[in-house]
This record gives structure tokens, sequence and C-alpha cells, in this order.
């Protein structure tokens, strides 16, 4: 429960980042009729680094004997994101906002209630599975590249 709460905790800041940068993009863009699908992508590509970070150190460290590669976690957990924070929420973005008149402030908000425990379950079982520490790997090395 208490890695669940840590979870939460940081996908909640991420969410924030992720937020603001769509802002940011729908302020730079104006009324241009792609700046939401330009906004979710620019949230993605922040959000998804603030997260991976937080994640791999205090969500899913390593525990003694285990190993896992920086950039082996790295690259799955943006193919993650991609097929959970860009084809997913890109999909449902367009059905909430073009179909359903759902805000396009709060779109990406009601998104993040359906996506988060997807996204949990990926992290914890796939992207940040450790493997058994061989010949003196951590869990920071890249070594199992």
């Amino acid at each position: 429960m208490k890695q669940f709460l840590s979870y939460a905790g940081i996908g909640i800041a991420s969410t924030g980042v992720e937020y603001a940068f769509y802002l940011a993009v729908l302020f730079l863009m104006g009324d241009h009729p792609h700046a939401i699908y330009w906004g979710v992508a620019a949230g993605f590509l922040s959000s998804v680094f603030f997260s991976f970070l937080c994640n791999q150190f205090w969500v899913f460290p390593c525990q003694e004997g285990e190993t896992r590669s920086f950039f082996l976690t790295l690259g799955k957990t943006y193919l993650m994101y991609f097929g959970t924070g860009i084809l997913l929420k890109e999909a449902l973005i367009w059905l909430f906002v073009e179909k359903l008149s759902v805000s396009r402030l709060a779109a990406p908000l009601i998104l993040v209630v359906l996506i988060f425990p997807l996204n949990f379950l990926l992290s914890k079982f796939w992207a940040f599975l450790p493997h058994k520490k061989e010949r003196g790997n951590s869990c920071d090395s890249d070594s199992a590249l």
C-alpha cells in the first residue's frame, strides 16, 4: 500500500508537470485546432521523464541482490507511457472534447483517473521489474543492457 501511495503522490506531481506544459502550449498556440494534441504531447515528454526519475529512486528502488539498467528502464517507461499516455490518451481526449463536449481544460484531468491504475501495474510488473544481481552490478548500473 505504501508503494501505491508513493506512486500516487509522484503521479500527482507528474500530472502537475504535464498539465503545466499542456496549458503553456494552449497559451502559445491560442485557438489553433490542433493545440490540444500538441499540448498533450509536450506534457507527455516532460512528465514521463520526471515520473521516471522519481519512480526509479523512490517508488521502485532495487533491493539487495537486485539490479536494473537505468537506460533500459527509461526506454521501457517511455514505451509504456507512449501506449497509455499518447495513443490511449490522444484517442480519449478526441472522444471527450470532440464528441462528448467535455472542456479541453478538464479532459486531461479526467483521463488521469482512468489511466492511473493501468500505469501503476505496468510500472510495477514490467518497466521497473528488477533482475537478480550478477557480479557486482547495482540497480543504478547499465550492465543489464
